[in-house]
């Protein structure tokens, strides 16, 4: 996060990053000029784009356009003209630096937003069949600059961070998996792979998706048991776990809700109800987990200790045994 800040807001001339009170007016006000002038290079591609639907006598697309183009020029006034108070984070008294912080964050995300605006209407353009959802797709990043643009402001003149989940949300980037992250998440029953330089064929899996359809937990059996590899999604990292059965299982009741896909001697099932907790203790060598699960109202529990990434290679993810 400071690295992704520092670089973009480096790219404002005389930025200080409302390091010395005396300048944070004078940091806000370019910061908006800043971005003033991204969203009217977006109006001018909008606007290009537009009189393209009119020579191809895209009616139907051409009042979509218009509409974008009109609140992005309402969001470009709003932008450039906004005056706040003299109270907030512009008094003079002491500013929680939680909120300075969470404001140099919309700051990026301002610039961010916009880049991807100006970057989607581009490619749009270039395309020769334009459809609605990337209109929408338009019209859904406008809402969100607005959103921005709105607590942004309300942080501003409380001079307190805002806690929206939504607006956190637009706030930080995705965290993005590595190669080999998704590919562990990834294992299913078939798939093959070396662990400490030993060739494994997994057995069997349970792999619990998220709510909102991102996979959390993968456990594969491996070469018929009793031994399971884990891969956890922790939030930060996916971590590898080698583990095994327990006896005296208990239904998760700090448990997270997901769905399961199960599959193994038994047969395969998909979209299955579930509950997995996951507990760790210790670090490097020594560290240990504990996962339990619920799925179709029958409870698991597995103990194991960690692998480093570097002693596990797969050679493929999923077969047809």
């Amino acid at each position: 996060m400071v690295e992704r800040i520092g670089n973009l807001l480096n790219r404002i001339p005389g930025y200080t990053g409302y390091r010395r009170k005396e300048s944070m007016r004078d940091d806000d006000r370019r910061l908006r000029d800043g971005i003033a002038r991204g969203l009217q290079q977006a109006v001018t591609d909008l606007t290009a784009l537009g009189r393209y639907l009119a020579a191809e006598r895209r009616l139907d697309a051409i009042s979509k356009v218009e509409d974008s183009i009109a609140r992005v020029r309402h969001l470009e006034s709003r932008v450039r003209t906004a005056s706040y108070g003299y109270g907030g984070i512009f008094s003079d008294r002491s500013v929680d630096e939680h909120a300075l912080t969470q404001l140099k964050a919309f700051d990026v995300a301002f610039q961010e937003k916009v880049d991807e605006l100006i970057g989607k209407i581009a490619a749009t353009e270039m395309t020769s069949d334009i459809d609605n959802a990337a209109l929408q797709d338009v019209d859904a990043l406008i809402s969100d600059l607005n959103k921005l643009f709105d607590t942004r402001g309300d942080v501003i003149e409380t001079a307190a961070p805002t806690k929206d989940p939504d607006v956190l949300k637009l706030l930080e980037k995705p965290r993005e998996l590595s190669p080999q992250e998704r590919q562990l998440l990834r294992l299913r029953r078939g798939g093959t792979g070396a662990i400490l330089g030993d060739n494994h064929q997994f057995t069997a899996h349970v792999a619990l998706q998220s709510r909102d359809g991102n996979p959390v937990l993968t456990l594969v059996e491996v070469d018929g048991g009793p031994t399971w590899l884990a891969a956890y999604d922790n939030g930060t990292s996916v971590d590898l776990w080698k583990v095994m059965e327990t006896q005296g299982a208990e239904v998760p009741t700090q448990g997270a809700s997901a769905t399961a896909d199960v599959s193994g001697p038994q047969g395969h099932k998909q979209d299955v109800p579930a509950t997995y907790h996951v507990t760790t203790a210790g670090s490097g060598d020594i560290a240990t987990v504990r996962i339990s699960l619920a799925v179709a109202g029958s409870n698991r529990a597995f103990e194991g200790s960690q692998v480093p990434l570097l002693d596990v290679q797969i050679f493929s993810e999923e077969g047809t045994s």
